[in-house]
């Protein structure tokens, strides 16, 4: 049984280990997205550096949130293909040495006939396996089905293989968890943002005044002596 590019499955469909997996993914994924708003905003709001310095500071931190995503779809792609190899190489692998001996013999044999000498020939492994893969590629399904789910192993494997998203539909689902990038209009600072930094610098002005100008008297240090 081939996993197919294209594949789809829907929602309620997805295999749970699939549903796990990607949960996980997206979880991580959503902490980059609280990480990019928090740098948009942080950048937006220093009004005293230029545009052009906002941009460079923003490029800067996107690019590390970026590779961090492209890690976490990488990883999630990658455990993903591993459960989909081992699922294939379930159904698809020759259990002993006279496998490809029978493979040969079965591929002369009329697609009516495979279910015959798959029910005369059952506790024969290599022979089954070499009926159904055969069956299987010419479309004789109700043969390949009946002997995967004959055997909770092989009718695990089917199942996953069903309820995991083809490339196609993977790339889709995950790239539309790539953090969002701002625009240049979104690093600049609004009104509120100048508002507030005017807010901030008054306050620290205040604060700084009435350090120096309202503490009681104190003897000041003298450096050095008086020379006469």
């Amino acid at each position: 049984m081939e996993h197919r590019h294209d594949q789809h499955v829907a929602e309620e469909r997805m295999h749970p280990s699939y549903r796990e997996k990607e949960g996980t993914f997206r979880d991580e994924a959503a902490k980059l997205w609280t990480e990019e708003a928090t740098v948009r905003e942080r950048i937006r709001g220093a009004a005293e550096l230029s545009a052009e310095e906002r941009q460079d500071a923003y490029r800067a931190r996107y690019g590390e949130l970026e590779r961090r995503f492209e890690g976490l779809r990488e990883k999630f792609s990658k455990d993903v293909s591993s459960e989909v190899l081992e699922a294939q190489e379930t159904l698809n692998r020759g259990t002993g040495s006279r496998f490809s001996e029978h493979l040969t013999a079965v591929s002369s044999i009329r697609d009516e006939k495979l279910g015959e000498i798959m029910a005369r020939r059952s506790g024969q492994e290599d022979l089954e396996r070499a009926v159904a893969i055969t069956a299987y590629e010419r479309g004789v399904r109700p043969v390949w089905q009946s002997w995967a789910e004959s055997d909770p192993e092989r009718a695990e494997a089917v199942k996953l293989l069903r309820g995991v998203p083809g490339a196609e539909q993977f790339s889709t689902r995950t790239r539309t968890m790539r953090p969002p990038r701002a625009e240049e209009v979104d690093l600049e600072p609004t009104a509120d943002d100048v508002e507030a930094q005017q807010r901030t610098a008054e306050e620290a002005s205040a604060a700084r005044k009435a350090f120096f100008s309202g503490r009681p008297f104190i003897p000041r240090r003298q450096v050095g002596r008086k020379v006469s």
